[in-house]
């Protein structure tokens, strides 16, 4: 189905960046046509692109009602960055899927692009804010508010995904790995040392005359200049 899609920067509520919304009237639509769902998403697509986010609770809409008699969808920032998109009304094709249509996470590999995360113990902080999105995709870049570091909003790249690409965040047996932050300093390197090759520290010339002549009986170097 086709919506017109908007930011937040358009939405007359308080909106979450995890989720996406819509009108109540659409909110019931979409639930009635899946009443046993738990958990509903919206796959979000425009051309090859496509991002995931959880459908959030309904919110007054009714400053869109003449946008061209389609429905509208409020997007979080991230959603459009991964769309490329402005968010000021683009015609995009969403479709609504339930929880049940996802793979449950087994795997999952960061990427955090702030160092801060690894302060303090914040393990039980970032999957309760991870399960709030529900459902994540490879290649995906969210951001990731902490309680732990007092709201501290981090962006974290979704690197692997195990077993699919797209994976349900649900459950206690996801294991979690991070990958070095995008500010970690490069490791040092490591000074080369170069030998050089020995250099013999006796002088060398020709003798001469242009010939060599073995010592005198003396031992005294022969020198043609000189009288013997």
């Amino acid at each position: 189905m086709s919506y017109r899609v908007w930011s937040t920067a358009f939405s007359n509520a308080p909106v979450e960046e995890t989720n996406v919304y819509v009108s109540i009237d659409e909110w019931k639509r979409i639930h009635d046509d899946q009443p046993e769902a738990q958990r509903i998403f919206a796959r979000i697509m425009r051309g090859e692109d496509e991002a995931f986010c959880a459908l959030g609770e309904p919110i007054p809409m009714d400053h869109f009602r003449n946008t061209e008699n389609s429905e509208s969808v409020i997007i979080p920032d991230w959603v459009r960055g991964a769309l490329r998109i402005d968010g000021s009304g683009e015609h995009l094709e969403i479709a609504w899927l339930a929880e049940d249509s996802f793979p449950k996470a087994t795997r999952v590999v960061l990427r955090p692009h702030d160092s801060a995360l690894f302060h303090g113990d914040i393990k039980d902080d970032l999957e309760r804010e991870l399960t709030s999105y529900g459902v994540i995709m490879e290649r995906t870049t969210i951001p990731v508010s902490l309680r732990t570091l007092g709201g501290f909003s981090i962006l974290i790249d979704i690197i692997r995904t195990y077993p699919a690409n797209i994976v349900l965040l649900d459950g206690d047996e996801i294991v979690f790995e991070f990958e070095a932050s995008l500010d970690t300093p490069p490791p040092p390197t490591e000074a080369v040392s170069v030998l050089s090759e020995p250099v013999d520290s006796a002088p060398v010339g020709n003798r001469l005359g242009g010939v060599n002549h073995p010592p005198l009986p003396d031992g005294r170097p022969w020198n043609p200049w000189r009288e013997v």
